[in-house]
């Protein structure tokens, strides 16, 4: 069951590890990585040795070249729960590095393993779908036709609740693509998706409160994306909300995302969605104070709405001066789109607050 959409078993994963370990493109990001191949990588078995021995050695590496520091809290409440398991909700800024630090900051807590959900654009050959399903990864499927599409969503419900109910840890965006301008915002159908498999038999309050989903914000003191963010919404701008991608621009967006600096990071777990809802939509308003007011914000944050809104946030000139030059390195007509996905983690706080 669900076979199509769930990770790698141990037997399958042993089967592609053996094939991977070979394939030019593996060692080309080894390579990459600056990580040895050690012979005793060529006997893995299993998922969990695979992860044990070599996910955290790359993860580590990518940290060590790109993150200056990474910081968490909130996430001591909620691993003491040992018989439970959890769905966690998380804004998405970065295609790779938003589930590979759900995975850095559960490891660390608790020595558990995250599933993954991925859309099905980032399975472009036989190689990326054995790594990404090595790895603990589940599939979501995009963009099919209406009924079809109905099907998968149901399956991909019932996988969740399936694997939550289990005691899992699972992970998935608050929404399809990332946040380009800087708005953590949660899209309703996700919810109405979780629901789908359960919706004829509970009720959607009863529903979210088994389910455990927790909200979490991550938080990046710089985008290493930013300028291909702010090129798209350019592009968007000029042509009437259309944008088409060019071939490879995923795959562009994760090597950017993977090695451009990011400064420091900080994930932020908030608390399980418990109470009385009437529907997705008053779900997803507690999903987005949630992220949105627990979101860290950076001197890059507030720098940028002080710049557009001429306030004075109390950041150092040093630090004003650093966000600046970083910004006047672009062109200038991108300068604008960068202020405000910056800023607007900013803006949408205070209006919380």
């Amino acid at each position: 069951m669900f076979d199509d959409i769930r990770p790698y078993n141990d037997a399958e994963a042993e089967r592609a590890w053996k094939e991977l370990i070979k394939h030019p493109d593996l060692i080309a990001i080894f390579k990459w990585l600056d990580v040895p191949i050690l012979p005793e990588y060529y006997s893995l078995k299993n998922s969990s040795e695979l992860q044990d021995i070599v996910g955290r050695k790359v993860l580590q590496r990518i940290f060590d070249i790109s993150v200056d520091g990474v910081s968490f809290s909130g996430l001591e409440a909620i691993v003491e729960h040992d018989d439970r398991g959890f769905l966690f909700i998380s804004n998405h800024r970065d295609i790779a590095l938003d589930p590979a630090l759900m995975i850095y900051a559960i490891d660390t807590y608790k020595y558990r393993s995250v599933q993954i959900a991925i859309g099905d654009n980032l399975l472009v050959s036989p190689f990326a779908t054995d790594l990404l399903k090595i790895n603990n990864c589940f599939i979501v499927k995009r963009n099919l036709p209406k009924r079809e599409q109905l099907l998968a969503s149901r399956e991909l419900s019932a996988y969740i609740w399936e694997q939550s109910q289990m005691g899992e840890y699972l992970w998935i965006a608050q929404r399809e693509g990332r946040a380009k301008e800087g708005n953590d915002f949660t899209n309703s159908a996700l919810i109405s998706m979780l629901y789908l498999s359960k919706r004829r038999t509970m009720s959607i309050s009863d529903f979210i409160n088994r389910l455990n989903i927790v909200p979490v914000s991550i938080s990046y003191e710089y985008d290493p994306c930013d300028e291909l963010k702010a090129k798209e919404l350019l592009v968007k701008k000029l042509n009437k909300n259309h944008y088409h991608k060019v071939v490879d621009e995923d795959v562009n967006s994760i090597i950017t995302g993977v090695l451009g600096k990011k400064g420091r990071v900080h994930i932020a777990f908030g608390t399980p969605l418990r109470g009385n809802f009437s529907n997705a939509k008053a779900v997803t308003c507690e999903l987005d104070r949630q992220i949105i007011t627990n979101y860290k914000l950076w001197h890059t944050n507030l720098t940028a709405y002080d710049e557009l809104y001429g306030t004075n946030s109390g950041v150092t000139e040093d630090e004003r001066q650093m966000f600046l030059d970083r910004v006047n390195q672009v062109a200038e007509a991108l300068r604008p789109f960068i202020f405000q996905m910056y800023a607007n983690p900013v803006k949408n706080q205070l209006e919380y607050a």
